[in-house]
């Protein structure tokens, strides 16, 4: 939770669309697709609303859906399935 109010707060903010500023970068497409995991484990980011922003953001890029649609389709067959725990 630490780092997520970091990148939240400090590395997004309210006022860049994307972490580096007004276009996309290497660093975006590195830690979008490691946050959308949590659409696996079913994160809830409401907390962070600049992440929720900004993956929005990255989400609505036109080249998102193809370079993430196994993953999507993965994330979709699995979506109602409870979590097992040891």
């Amino acid at each position: 939770r630490v780092w997520l109010g970091i990148l939240d707060k400090d590395l997004i903010g309210p006022s860049k669309k994307f972490l580096c500023g007004s276009t996309p970068t290497i660093a975006d497409y590195f830690a979008a697709p490691i946050l959308t995991l949590g659409d696996l484990l079913r994160c809830d980011y409401a907390a962070y609303p600049n992440i929720r922003r900004w993956l929005a953001t990255m989400k609505a890029l036109p080249s998102w859906p193809k370079v993430n649609e196994a993953f999507h389709g993965y994330a979709h067959a699995i979506k109602d399935q409870p979590f097992h725990t040891p």
